[in-house]
């Protein structure tokens, strides 16, 4: 088996991966290969725009559900500070539709790929 360290924020565990390019084990490499990529297109605009960096990420989904942020914004609250509040939810409301968006596209063409041909061939309604 292979192991792969896919995040580079904290300390995450290594994912397995199968050591064979069966379907599932390389379509999960492709999945892992694209989260990081959109992640780092994501930081380098935000960079660009010289704006804080993300507080969540597309890969913090992998390792579990971060929490969403409340946002509560009140007459104390300076602009500077309002702003960064919305940010951090922007964040996570990115992170999270991107991760769904991924899901609902790949994980079913994953599963697909895996099953036999006549059942993969077979149209939603035959199934």
């Amino acid at each position: 088996m292979l192991r792969v360290k896919e995040r580079t924020r904290g300390a995450a565990p290594a994912v397995p991966l199968t050591s064979k390019t069966d379907g599932l084990g390389q379509n999960f490499r492709y999945f892992l290969t694209y989260i990081k990529e959109q992640d780092q297109i994501y930081e380098r605009g935000l960079l660009e725009k010289d704006e804080s960096p993300a507080s969540v990420l597309v890969v913090d989904f992998l390792d579990g559900y971060p929490e969403e942020p409340i946002i509560k914004i009140g007459e104390t609250t300076s602009k500077e500070e309002a702003k960064e509040l919305r940010w951090r939810r922007q964040h996570w409301t990115r992170a999270n539709s991107a991760m769904l968006n991924l899901l609902n596209q790949s994980v079913t063409n994953t599963f697909l790929s895996v099953l036999p041909d006549p059942v993969s061939s077979m149209r939603p309604c035959d199934i």
